[in-house]
């Protein structure tokens, strides 16, 4: 590419992408409940991260509490790699 800079970024880390959901969530913290499923299929994908939690908020498998947010006791959390 001629006028253009190229940036290699790593993958998130585990913490990075808690605290990631956790702001996404305005929430100030993320049970291991809820945010390990995030942590594995986003595998360090920030975009990913913030699609998954926007899918477990539109088909209404978070639960806002007096502490935060935690899946709800129905919740089948996707498995697949897609969102």
């Amino acid at each position: 590419m001629r006028n253009g800079t190229f940036i290699t970024l790593a993958p998130l880390t585990e913490d990075d992408t808690t605290r990631l959901v956790a702001g996404l969530l305005e929430a100030t913290a993320v049970p291991t409940e809820l945010a390990q499923p995030i942590i594995q299929r986003a595998e360090g994908n920030p975009l990913y991260a913030e699609e998954f939690v926007r899918l477990l908020r539109d088909r209404d498998l978070l639960v806002r509490t007096e502490d935060g947010w935690q899946l709800s006791t129905d919740a089948e959390v996707p498995r697949s790699g897609r969102v």
